[in-house]
């Protein structure tokens, strides 16, 4: 059931365009969006969001893992340049930078269930610095010369401005690009951009695009799929979505579907006359590919009025 519940976290309509298709001038639009309301939404999947997928988490206050005595004393993590003292104290990872480029390598165990990463979150104070970075490699054995080049030559596409002192501070932040889980097989950190600073690393963590999205109520949100942002109707199978509209002369609906699961999911438009009677199918479409949206408009000039 669990692959049935998360499939489902399906990304929907942009919005609804009643307008002419011809030579006049389109009508105002209708947009579904702003016709929403929790009550629309029916046939709720009580543990639709039970099961929220890949879970990527670093904490240091638990059972040590590793592979060998030493990297269980630093719960898998070990020094790849400009740090001495590396050790766990009080449920943290703490060190000292010695150059301006303190950077930290963990290896993950496996690559778990397909996924996108959403975001990045990092819990860690600072001495000194004003940037932390985060790198990923998908090799099995990483050319560490060239990720630290990478680290160096690209900060802002693998980090976030931080702020140093004495409190232990969330920094959560994307990646202008789009990581699939598989890509990330070791994780190389950057506690600060700061010769002779102290360090605290309480957690690192990525929030992967199932996760996140389980934890959004249906309903209207912002939704990515390939680069392209659109405003959005959020639902999880078998939810029904019911939107109250007065169908103007010539309508159309202008409609994308898309979904964040590599397992089929199906969208269904209908439309239930105010006085009643038995619904009428409009729209029918199996998603299979993920991550990006497909055009699903629907004429609706027959229900004009």
């Amino acid at each position: 059931m669990r692959a049935r519940l998360l499939a489902v976290l399906a990304v929907g309509t942009a919005s609804a365009l009643p307008a002419c298709r011809g030579s006049e001038p389109p009508a105002t639009a209708v947009r579904l969006v702003n016709t929403f309301k929790p009550a629309s939404v029916s046939q709720t999947a009580k543990s639709a969001a039970a099961a929220p997928g890949t879970r990527l988490e670093w904490r240091f206050d638990g059972p040590p893992p590793g592979e060998t005595e030493t990297l269980r004393a630093t719960h898998g993590w070990e020094v790849t340049s400009g740090v001495t003292g590396l050790v766990v104290r009080d449920g943290r990872l703490t060190g000292r930078s010695t150059t301006i480029m303190p950077v930290l390598h963990a290896a993950r165990p496996s690559a778990g269930d397909p996924d996108t990463l959403q975001a990045i979150e990092v819990r860690l104070r600072a001495s000194a610095g004003t940037r932390l970075s985060v790198r990923f490699s998908s090799d099995e054995k990483p050319d560490l010369e060239k990720e630290l080049k990478a680290i160096k030559d690209f900060p802002d596409e693998s980090g976030t401005p931080i702020v140093a002192g004495p409190e232990v501070r969330t920094y959560t932040f994307r990646r202008p690009d789009t990581v699939a889980s598989s890509e990330i097989r070791h994780v190389f950190l950057q506690p600060t951009n700061a010769a002779g600073a102290t360090f605290e690393i309480e957690s690192l963590r990525m929030v992967f695009r199932r996760e996140h999205l389980a934890g959004i109520a249906s309903g209207v949100s912002w939704q990515g799929l390939a680069g392209v942002f659109q405003e959005t109707l959020v639902s999880r199978s078998p939810e029904v979505v019911g939107l109250e509209l007065d169908l103007p002369a010539r309508p159309w609906l202008d409609l994308a579907v898309g979904t964040v699961e590599d397992g089929p999911v199906g969208f269904r438009v209908s439309l239930r006359r105010a006085g009643g009677g038995d619904p009428v199918v409009l729209m029918e479409r199996t998603v299979t590919t993920p991550h990006r949206w497909e055009d699903a408009s629907v004429d609706l000039s027959a229900y004009a009025g």
